[in-house]
């Protein structure tokens, strides 16, 4: 006799069978996706502590490199948001260029060597995933002005179509042989004074000195480019020399001239020069003391040779024409005498004077004789008897230098002629 199947000994329905199973999947799933986010997870911080351990070992290299050496060339364009780039050389070296393209496919260049010159851009390869460097190496001071280098390193890398990126700075101080914190010039000038004067036969306007030259000495090296600048004596502007400096010290002295480019053309009066100079290795920039300079115009039609006269008194009792030379060592006998009358001059001008004569080939410095008589000039002399010689046969013109340039150059020729002893 078969009795009804009761519900616990009937087992469970398709029904319910579906909906476990349904309820099962739904909690596995919830697992998988959690272990899936969890690894994802892992290897995402995995990728970040080999970021943060690359920036690290590039901050490291920065730290433990030679002062000198932390910065980046001008061919490098390393500009940056971060502040003003150091720069410690021109050219980039071919043999630190890096190589590129990538070896492991990265992005940037590969450093050519562990000790090489940082490249503001560079990829690093680590377990299999390129990390991109973005290095900024710049300028900045604390609030005692005293100058040091601040490293910024940004490192990127891709994950999963996303890019993911960390960043570390640092800051370092000049090593006790660099510390340039007192950076200061100097500046020494070849003269204190500059007369201008033109020539009235010729307009021509030459300078005394005729060139100017400049000194500039740094209490650390300097950058290529220190500067001399002038004032304006009469409405302050400040204006550049343009002169392109040399040193032979490694930038410790800069030496600016001779050069007479700038003359005539420096305005009359006192005008002030100073040089700007950037040390090497630190943004501190220093100014030298002024130095002043007058320079200063005579009146263009005031100076001019109103006579010029040789003397030679012979036991004939003639003077020159001809000029009498010994026939044995060639020299003046008796002594020569040469008096030039300049308009324009006086006794303060003794060493603007000079003569020149064919065959000799520096002017001779003339010595201021007396005034001149009509109030407005001088007579310069110069004595000839056995500090020169003339050749016999010959014939001598005679020029007047003013300021080391050829003023006036006389019409007359005068023969020379030999004799014995005592025959003039």
């Amino acid at each position: 006799m078969l009795h009804g199947i009761t519900r616990e000994e009937a087992g469970i329905s398709l029904v319910e069978m579906m909906i476990g199973l349904f309820i099962l999947a739904v909690v596995l799933a919830a697992l998988a996706n959690t272990t899936i986010t969890s690894l994802a997870s892992i290897a995402d911080d995995e990728r970040r502590s080999w970021a943060n351990q690359v920036a690290g070992e590039m901050i490291e290299q920065l730290q433990s490199r030679e002062w000198s050496g932390v910065g980046f060339y001008q061919s490098d364009a390393a500009s940056s948001a971060e502040g003003a780039p150091v720069v410690i050389g021109d050219v980039r070296p071919a043999s630190q260029q890096g190589t590129s393209p990538h070896p492991d496919g990265c992005t940037y260049a590969e450093a050519a060597s562990a000790d090489a010159t940082p490249l503001p851009f560079e990829s690093v390869e680590r377990q299999g995933t390129c990390y991109d460097l973005q290095r900024h190496i710049v300028w900045d001071a604390d609030s005692d002005g005293n100058d040091f280098k601040r490293f910024v390193v940004e490192v990127s890398w891709q994950l999963r179509g996303r890019t993911l990126s960390i960043r570390q700075s640092a800051t370092r101080a000049p090593d006790p042989g660099n510390l340039v914190r007192f950076f200061s010039v100097q500046l020494q000038t070849s003269t204190d004074k500059v007369a201008y004067t033109t020539n009235a036969s010729t307009g021509t306007t030459t300078a005394s000195p005729p060139s100017l030259s400049f000194v500039a000495t740094s209490s650390a090296p300097a950058v290529s480019s220190p500067s001399v600048k002038w004032i304006h004596p009469s409405d302050g502007s400040v204006n550049d020399l343009g002169w392109v400096p040399t040193s032979a010290d490694g930038g410790l002295t800069w030496t600016f001239g001779p050069n007479s480019s700038m003359l005539p053309s420096l305005p009359e009066g006192d005008v002030q020069f100073y040089v700007v100079a950037q040390a090497l290795d630190t943004v501190a920039t220093a100014e030298s003391e002024k130095a002043t300079i007058r320079f200063s115009y005579d009146t263009t039609a005031s100076i001019a040779v109103n006579s010029f006269t040789l003397t030679q008194t012979k036991a004939n009792g003639t003077s020159v024409p001809p000029i009498c030379v010994n026939a044995s060592n060639f020299k003046p006998q008796p002594s020569l005498v040469i008096d030039a009358n300049i308009k324009g001059l006086s006794s303060g001008d003794n060493s603007r004077v000079k003569f020149r004569w064919t065959g000799q080939t520096t002017p001779v410095l003339a010595a201021y004789q007396a005034p001149n008589g009509a109030g407005d000039g001088a007579v310069f002399r110069l004595t000839i008897n056995n500090n020169f010689t003339f050749t016999p046969g010959s014939t001598v013109t005679f020029e007047v230098w003013l300021d080391d340039a050829l003023f006036w150059t006389g019409s007359t020729s005068y023969a020379v002629t030999g004799s014995g002893v005592g025959a003039c």
